[in-house]
């Protein structure tokens, strides 16, 4: 019997990156699985490239890792961010 995948259990871990070994932070990824509670089976991510980018989402050589690019939030940057560019107003 096959299942119906109904129920989900995800896991985010979070990666520090760094150009070399011990180096200074350079970004940071959100590393996403996500797999089914009844029978385990993963899940792959579709329509992502492969590898890793702080330029924008990929995923794991085998589709079942996403990984997200993230930096801590700044309010001063959200604020310029939110703020309607100028004609925009």
């Amino acid at each position: 019997m096959s299942c119906d995948h109904s129920t989900f259990k995800a896991s985010v871990s979070v990666t520090r990156l760094t150009s070399e070994e011990g180096g200074p932070v350079i970004g940071y990824t959100a590393d996403l699985t996500i797999r089914c509670v009844l029978c385990e089976q993963l899940f792959q991510f579709e329509g992502m490239e492969r590898g890793v980018s702080r330029a924008g989402p990929r995923c794991s050589f085998d589709g079942t890792e996403a990984r997200l690019p993230l930096t801590p939030f700044d309010e001063a940057s959200f604020r310029l961010a939110m703020r309607p560019a100028e004609g925009m107003a």
